[in-house]
């Protein structure tokens, strides 16, 4: 059954997970990092995720055309919110 929207993704053949990040906050940050990556991203998929967002996201899924820039971006976010080892 398909639920979440990773699920829709990885039903097709092209589609392959390389990284998943996963932390607790008590703060609402889905916006915010959805945003660090938007700026840094080599596209996002409009509204995919992001329906209900009242942030002005384009969307909550983007892609890196190299796995080195997404690579840099994601220690960049892993400084940024002081994340230890979480990301490797």
């Amino acid at each position: 059954k398909l639920k979440w929207h990773i699920d829709f993704l990885l039903v097709h053949q092209n589609s392959k997970l390389l990284k998943a990040i996963a932390f607790s906050s008590s703060k609402r940050t889905e916006c915010k990092i959805s945003k660090f990556f938007e700026k840094r991203a080599d596209g996002t998929i409009a509204r995919f995720g992001s329906t209900d967002c009242k942030s002005g996201c384009k969307g909550h899924l983007h892609f890196f055309r190299t796995k080195r820039k997404l690579n840099a971006t994601l220690n960049e976010l892993r400084i940024k919110l002081k994340l230890q080892d979480m990301l490797t």
